[in-house]
Protein backbone atom coordinates (compact mmCIF):
# COMPACT_ATOMS: atom_id res chain seq x y z
CA UNK A 1 0.00 0.00 0.00
CA UNK A 2 2.69 2.78 0.95
CA UNK A 3 4.17 2.04 -2.42
CA UNK A 4 1.10 2.76 -4.24
CA UNK A 5 0.33 5.99 -2.70
CA UNK A 6 3.76 6.93 -3.43
CA UNK A 7 2.71 5.91 -7.02
CA UNK A 8 0.07 7.95 -6.93
CA UNK A 9 1.95 10.85 -5.49
CA UNK A 10 4.25 10.96 -7.89
CA UNK A 11 1.68 11.24 -10.78
CA UNK A 12 -0.20 13.28 -8.43
CA UNK A 13 1.75 15.64 -6.40
CA UNK A 14 -1.26 17.98 -5.18
CA UNK A 15 -3.16 14.25 -3.88
CA UNK A 16 -4.15 15.23 -0.78
CA UNK A 17 -5.34 11.22 -0.11
CA UNK A 18 -2.80 9.92 -1.73
CA UNK A 19 -0.64 12.00 0.89
CA UNK A 20 -2.90 10.96 3.54
CA UNK A 21 -2.60 7.11 2.67
CA UNK A 22 1.43 7.59 2.84
CA UNK A 23 1.07 8.84 6.45
CA UNK A 24 -1.52 6.01 7.45
CA UNK A 25 0.58 3.09 6.07
CA UNK A 26 3.35 4.85 7.78
CA UNK A 27 1.45 4.83 10.87
CA UNK A 28 0.22 1.22 10.25
CA UNK A 29 4.14 0.03 9.80
CA UNK A 30 5.10 1.85 13.22
CA UNK A 31 1.70 0.76 15.23
CA UNK A 32 2.81 -3.42 14.07
CA UNK A 33 6.89 -2.60 14.08
CA UNK A 34 7.26 -4.10 10.76
CA UNK A 35 10.52 -1.89 10.89
CA UNK A 36 13.71 -1.21 13.37
CA UNK A 37 14.04 2.36 11.86
CA UNK A 38 11.23 3.82 13.49
CA UNK A 39 12.60 7.68 13.41
CA UNK A 40 12.63 7.53 10.13
CA UNK A 41 8.60 6.08 9.50
CA UNK A 42 7.73 8.57 12.04
CA UNK A 43 8.97 11.46 10.44
CA UNK A 44 8.03 10.54 6.80
CA UNK A 45 4.21 10.01 8.47
CA UNK A 46 4.13 13.15 10.05
CA UNK A 47 5.40 14.70 6.85
CA UNK A 48 2.92 12.96 4.66
CA UNK A 49 -0.03 14.03 6.94
CA UNK A 50 1.23 17.51 7.34
CA UNK A 51 1.25 17.92 3.69
CA UNK A 52 -1.71 16.24 3.18
CA UNK A 53 -3.49 18.35 5.31
CA UNK A 54 -1.40 21.50 3.60
CA UNK A 55 -2.99 20.32 0.65
CA UNK A 56 -6.83 20.00 1.86
CA UNK A 57 -7.85 21.08 5.03
CA UNK A 58 -11.01 19.88 4.30
CA UNK A 59 -10.65 16.48 3.75
CA UNK A 60 -11.13 14.49 6.65
CA UNK A 61 -8.79 11.64 5.81
CA UNK A 62 -6.04 13.46 6.20
CA UNK A 63 -6.58 15.18 9.47
CA UNK A 64 -7.26 11.21 10.36
CA UNK A 65 -4.28 9.91 9.00
CA UNK A 66 -1.75 12.93 10.43
CA UNK A 67 -3.84 12.30 14.32
CA UNK A 68 -2.97 8.14 13.96
CA UNK A 69 0.68 9.44 13.50
CA UNK A 70 0.67 11.49 15.41
CA UNK A 71 -0.70 9.23 18.66
CA UNK A 72 3.01 7.42 17.58
CA UNK A 73 4.92 10.37 17.91
CA UNK A 74 3.26 10.83 21.66
CA UNK A 75 1.87 14.20 20.50
CA UNK A 76 -1.21 13.89 22.12
CA UNK A 77 -2.87 17.07 22.49
CA UNK A 78 -1.85 17.56 18.52
CA UNK A 79 -3.07 14.10 17.55
CA UNK A 80 -6.39 14.59 19.35
CA UNK A 81 -6.98 18.21 17.59
CA UNK A 82 -6.38 16.64 14.29
CA UNK A 83 -8.66 13.63 14.82
CA UNK A 84 -11.59 16.11 16.33
CA UNK A 85 -10.89 18.20 13.26
CA UNK A 86 -11.11 14.94 11.53
CA UNK A 87 -14.82 13.82 12.83
CA UNK A 88 -15.83 17.96 12.68
CA UNK A 89 -15.56 17.22 8.87
CA UNK A 90 -17.21 13.80 8.83
CA UNK A 91 -19.62 13.36 11.66
CA UNK A 92 -20.09 9.68 10.66
CA UNK A 93 -16.67 8.71 10.47
CA UNK A 94 -16.48 5.97 12.51
CA UNK A 95 -12.55 5.73 12.67
CA UNK A 96 -11.94 9.26 13.91
CA UNK A 97 -14.07 8.38 16.87
CA UNK A 98 -11.43 5.23 17.18
CA UNK A 99 -8.37 7.44 17.06
CA UNK A 100 -9.50 9.96 19.07
CA UNK A 101 -10.21 6.85 21.85
CA UNK A 102 -6.80 5.48 21.01
CA UNK A 103 -5.41 8.88 21.72
CA UNK A 104 -7.11 9.00 25.00
CA UNK A 105 -6.39 5.75 26.19
CA UNK A 106 -2.32 6.05 25.88
CA UNK A 107 -2.63 9.98 27.14
CA UNK A 108 -4.48 8.72 30.51
CA UNK A 109 -7.54 9.69 29.57
CA UNK A 110 -9.32 6.03 29.59
CA UNK A 111 -12.71 7.16 30.55
CA UNK A 112 -12.87 9.46 28.21
CA UNK A 113 -11.89 6.93 25.27
CA UNK A 114 -14.51 4.51 26.25
CA UNK A 115 -17.59 6.08 25.12
CA UNK A 116 -16.06 6.94 21.84
CA UNK A 117 -14.73 3.60 21.21
CA UNK A 118 -18.35 2.23 21.88
CA UNK A 119 -20.04 4.63 19.41
CA UNK A 120 -17.23 4.38 16.78
CA UNK A 121 -18.66 0.72 16.78
CA UNK A 122 -22.47 1.26 16.67
CA UNK A 123 -21.54 3.21 13.99
CA UNK A 124 -19.94 0.51 11.85
CA UNK A 125 -20.72 -2.82 13.74
CA UNK A 126 -19.48 -4.20 10.69
CA UNK A 127 -16.04 -2.81 10.63
CA UNK A 128 -13.28 -4.68 9.66
CA UNK A 129 -11.37 -3.05 12.41
CA UNK A 130 -13.70 -4.09 14.73
CA UNK A 131 -10.99 -6.26 16.79
CA UNK A 132 -9.24 -3.39 16.75
CA UNK A 133 -12.00 -1.15 18.51
CA UNK A 134 -12.88 -4.16 20.82
CA UNK A 135 -8.91 -4.27 21.71
CA UNK A 136 -9.41 -0.51 23.20
CA UNK A 137 -12.51 -0.85 24.89
CA UNK A 138 -10.83 -3.54 26.81
CA UNK A 139 -7.82 -2.09 26.95
CA UNK A 140 -9.59 1.52 28.61
CA UNK A 141 -11.25 -1.29 31.08
CA UNK A 142 -7.88 -2.78 32.01
CA UNK A 143 -6.59 0.86 32.89
CA UNK A 144 -9.04 1.40 34.68
CA UNK A 145 -8.79 -1.79 36.88
CA UNK A 146 -11.90 -3.19 35.87
CA UNK A 147 -10.39 -6.70 35.17
CA UNK A 148 -13.99 -8.57 34.18
CA UNK A 149 -15.32 -5.83 32.26
CA UNK A 150 -11.89 -5.63 30.58
CA UNK A 151 -11.97 -9.70 29.67
CA UNK A 152 -15.70 -9.38 28.18
CA UNK A 153 -14.38 -6.95 25.37
CA UNK A 154 -10.76 -8.35 24.71
CA UNK A 155 -12.36 -12.33 23.82
CA UNK A 156 -13.09 -11.22 20.45
CA UNK A 157 -9.87 -9.48 19.10
CA UNK A 158 -7.70 -12.58 20.55
CA UNK A 159 -10.28 -14.94 18.13
CA UNK A 160 -11.02 -12.56 15.52
CA UNK A 161 -7.02 -11.85 14.90
CA UNK A 162 -4.80 -14.55 16.49
CA UNK A 163 -2.13 -13.48 14.03
CA UNK A 164 -1.02 -10.16 16.21
CA UNK A 165 0.27 -9.99 19.41
CA UNK A 166 -1.58 -6.83 20.26
CA UNK A 167 -5.03 -8.77 19.90
CA UNK A 168 -4.00 -11.01 22.85
CA UNK A 169 -2.53 -8.46 25.42
CA UNK A 170 -5.51 -6.79 26.50
CA UNK A 171 -6.78 -10.40 27.50
CA UNK A 172 -3.44 -11.56 29.00
CA UNK A 173 -3.85 -8.39 31.39
CA UNK A 174 -7.64 -8.83 32.29
CA UNK A 175 -6.98 -12.38 33.44
CA UNK A 176 -3.65 -11.48 35.18
CA UNK A 177 -6.06 -8.76 36.90
CA UNK A 178 -7.82 -11.41 38.13
CA UNK A 179 -5.54 -14.34 39.11
CA UNK A 180 -6.45 -16.46 36.50
CA UNK A 181 -2.56 -16.72 36.01
CA UNK A 182 -2.93 -20.27 33.98
CA UNK A 183 -5.32 -18.75 31.30
CA UNK A 184 -3.34 -15.61 31.58
CA UNK A 185 0.17 -17.26 30.43
CA UNK A 186 -2.25 -19.25 27.82
CA UNK A 187 -2.95 -15.38 26.31
CA UNK A 188 0.89 -14.57 26.87
CA UNK A 189 2.51 -17.43 24.62
CA UNK A 190 -0.64 -16.93 22.15
CA UNK A 191 1.10 -13.38 21.74
CA UNK A 192 4.41 -15.08 21.76
CA UNK A 193 3.32 -17.67 19.29
CA UNK A 194 2.50 -14.45 16.91
CA UNK A 195 5.52 -12.46 18.07
CA UNK A 196 8.16 -15.00 18.86
CA UNK A 197 10.30 -12.01 20.41
CA UNK A 198 7.88 -10.33 22.72
CA UNK A 199 9.05 -9.95 26.53
CA UNK A 200 8.21 -7.40 28.98
CA UNK A 201 11.38 -4.96 27.87
CA UNK A 202 10.17 -5.52 23.83
CA UNK A 203 6.94 -4.45 25.11
CA UNK A 204 7.82 -1.46 26.85
CA UNK A 205 10.17 -0.14 23.97
CA UNK A 206 8.50 -1.00 21.30
CA UNK A 207 4.32 -1.54 21.99
CA UNK A 208 4.02 1.24 24.81
CA UNK A 209 6.57 3.96 24.88
CA UNK A 210 4.15 6.91 24.56
CA UNK A 211 1.71 5.20 26.87
CA UNK A 212 0.62 7.45 30.19
CA UNK A 213 3.16 6.10 32.70
CA UNK A 214 0.47 5.14 35.17
CA UNK A 215 -0.93 2.77 32.74
CA UNK A 216 2.51 2.12 31.23
CA UNK A 217 3.06 0.68 35.39
CA UNK A 218 -0.11 -1.16 35.46
CA UNK A 219 0.68 -2.97 31.94
CA UNK A 220 4.00 -4.75 33.18
CA UNK A 221 2.68 -5.19 36.52
CA UNK A 222 0.25 -7.34 35.27
CA UNK A 223 1.76 -8.74 32.13
CA UNK A 224 4.83 -9.65 34.55
CA UNK A 225 2.91 -11.65 37.18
Amino acid sequence: AHRLFLEAVERDPNFALAHGGIAYSCFQELFHNYDDNKAEWLARGVAAGEHAVALDDKDSYAHFALGRVLIIAGEFDRAIAELERSTSLNPSFAHGYYGIAQAFNRSGRAEEAIPLVEMAMRMSPRDPMLWGMRAIRAMGSNYLGNYAEAESWARQPAHARPDLYQSHLPLAMALAGQDRMADAREAVNAARRARPDLSLAWVQQHYMPEVHPEYQERMLRLLAK
